[in-house]
């Protein structure tokens, strides 16, 4: 504020002044003001913002009109239903391959116990329960075993089902199997077996049969015994507990085996002079020294 006259305080130095801005001239004011008092005659305040809303409204009519969606007013559409057996869709795909044959091996669990082949929620229950019942009634049609009475001071063997499944040479599954295999570990030497040796042919031997065959142009057949070691038939007493899910109607009876299974101790040897004795008896043919898996006929040609 400028200082009064005849005050006391001191007058302001040059260098504490606030420089003033220019004032615009007097012409530059009229000029203003008249194109101010123009523009609000001709529209009022409300027109003039609709005006403008029309330009800009005539400016985006050029641009394709997309609708909003009503956000605040937006509901759900979606149909209600019961849910789906979800669970079961990969066990359901699983079977249409296996009934279509393109399942593959790598596909299929294989289980560890018969109580999990037959679960009812396997998905492969019912193939399971078929490979089992086809190796119980085989079994049975070769008379491997008779119920009996375990002796006093005998031991009766356990036993377990082995499951497996067959693939050809793509892969693909062909056959489920069971297997009723004797838990041999707990047989006393002595008293459930006495000899466990069975031969196997030397490398030596095969390479001189191929070697043969090609020399002399000849063919090679192969053969493959089906449940081998089951035409066996035992010497020894051997008792075998029940198998799992095929009890009879009474619980303590015991199988005394008459003809070997997979697992026995002596289960190798008791086939292998089988197969010496068909082989050499009704055959004709000759064992080598050599090589006790080797036989040999001469021909009279």
């Amino acid at each position: 504020p400028p200082v009064p006259p005849n005050s006391d305080a001191p007058a302001p130095d040059d260098g504490d002044r606030i420089p003033a801005t220019d004032d615009p001239a007097p012409e530059d004011c009229d000029r203003i003001l008249s194109s101010h008092l123009e523009s609000s005659s001709l529209s009022t305040p409300s027109e003039s913002s609709s005006s403008s809303c029309h330009q800009s409204n005539a400016s985006e009519s050029d641009e394709p009109a997309v609708a909003q969606p009503d956000i605040q007013n937006a509901r759900g559409a979606r149909t209600r239903r019961a849910p789906g057996e979800w669970w079961k869709a990969p066990a359901a795909m699983l079977v249409q391959q296996r009934n279509n044959h393109t399942l593959r091996a790598t596909q299929v669990t294989i289980p560890k116990s018969i109580s999990e082949a037959l679960d009812s929620e396997n998905e492969f229950c019912k193939e399971w329960a078929a490979a089992t019942k086809a190796e119980f009634d085989s079994l049975q049609h070769n008379k491997t075993w008779e119920l009996v009475r375990l002796p006093s001071g005998r031991n009766a063997i356990q036993n377990k089902w082995v499951f497996k499944v067959k693939s050809d040479e793509k892969g693909l599954v062909n056959k489920f199997k069971a297997r009723l295999v004797v838990k041999g570990y707990s047989q006393r030497p002595g008293i459930d077996f006495d000899e466990t040796f069975s031969p196997v042919a030397h490398l030596a031997s095969v390479r001189l049969v191929f070697a043969l065959a090609a020399s002399l142009k000849l063919k090679l057949r192969q053969l493959d015994v089906v449940g081998a070691f089951l035409q066996a038939e035992l010497h020894e007493e051997i008792y075998m507990v029940q198998p799992k899910g095929y009890i009879s109607h009474d619980p303590s009876l015991v199988c005394r085996l008459k003809k070997s299974l997979y697992g026995l101790k002596q289960a190798g040897l008791v086939w292998n002079n089988t197969i010496n004795l068909f082989i050499t008896k009704d055959l004709g043919f000759k064992r080598l020294s050599s090589d006790a898996c080797v036989y040999i006929m001469r021909s009279k040609e």
